[in-house]
């Protein structure tokens, strides 16, 4: 009986391997593999107008807030213990605050969908004040360094993010599914804010578009001569990544153009961009985020220095 078990299992086996060795197996092609790693499609949150999305840095999975006006990755120093001390003078903070960093932090992996980066450097920060605000535990913000080497598409609509790797020449790897764009509308960098040209009551000003500005920021000197095109509302405070609170004048500006876009009723804050500027080097009238991009979708392509607009 014994033999004739043994003997039923090596049949089995016989059977099973000639099975898995003649079988059609759908493996992918080497432009599947290609196509997978040089595109991926993330869903987002959208939050007190901001996009929160999940992503991992060094087996920790969280949200972290999508941030293109952020010059570097900065992870919550709730979380992540810095490896370093900061160099001297180094800060991190926006518009309307400047703290000195926590710390630097070198991170292992990070991943984001499908995209995989080692050895990222990082900077630790405080960030209780957006975790207070949005309610939502924060790992960090995605900036500006993650970004450059992509096309990013933003569609509010469907809450999705594409993320496109590039050849040397800025053009994507993976073909968009999606016709082609309406729009194309070339923009500078400044630092790593991409601008465009706008107009406000016939006067032209730089807008650096930043996917973190849950509202339109002026520079206070250009109020005077926007006249009748801003309609004021009472001066409040504003507060930036850490905290800091400044005070601002608010308002609603009825049309923003740019280019062939027009932007009615945009809600803005007029406040002092002096540091902004000379923090940055960055000689811009003020930021646009979520009123620009959430008009359609919108992609940024920071190596051909263009948007691409459906």
């Amino acid at each position: 009986m014994q033999k004739l078990t043994l003997l039923y299992l090596a049949v089995l086996c016989l059977v099973l391997t000639y099975s898995l060795t003649h079988a059609h197996i759908n493996t992918p092609t080497d432009e599947e593999e290609t196509a997978a790693k040089s595109f991926t499609q993330i869903s987002f949150e959208l939050i007190h107008k901001l996009i929160v999305v999940e992503a991992t840095v060094d087996g920790q999975t969280g949200k972290f807030i999508l941030d293109s006006g952020a010059s570097d990755l900065y992870l919550n120093e709730k979380y992540f213990t810095a490896h370093y001390e900061p160099q001297e003078n180094t800060y991190a903070g926006g518009i309307h605050d400047k703290n000195p960093t926590v710390g630097i932090y070198i991170s292992k992996k990070f991943q984001w969908g499908n995209l995989k980066l080692k050895k990222i450097r990082a900077y630790t920060n405080n960030l209780q004040h957006l975790e207070n605000v949005l309610q939502q535990k924060i790992m960090g913000l995605i900036g500006y360094p993650i970004l450059k080497k992509y096309e990013l598409l933003i569609d509010y609509n469907k809450r999705t993010l594409g993320i496109f790797q590039l050849d040397k020449k800025g053009n994507c790897l993976y073909k968009r599914a999606s016709k082609k764009p309406t729009h194309i509308l070339p923009f500078k960098m400044s630092q790593h804010f991409p601008v465009v040209e706008g107009e406000i009551a016939g006067r032209k000003v730089r807008l650096g578009l930043d996917t973190g500005a849950s509202i339109g920021f002026l520079d206070q000197k250009l109020l005077k001569h926007f006249g009748e095109e801003v309609e004021l509302k009472a001066n409040g405070n504003v507060s930036g990544v850490h905290g800091t609170r400044q005070s601002v004048t608010r308002g609603n500006v009825n049309q923003i153009n740019i280019n062939f876009l027009q932007l009615k009723d945009m809600e803005v804050a007029f406040s002092n961009m002096e540091h902004f500027k000379q923090d940055y080097r960055s000689f811009i009238d003020g930021l646009i985020g979520y009123a620009f991009f959430s008009n359609a979708p919108i992609a940024i392509n920071y190596l051909k220095k263009q948007l691409f607009i459906w």
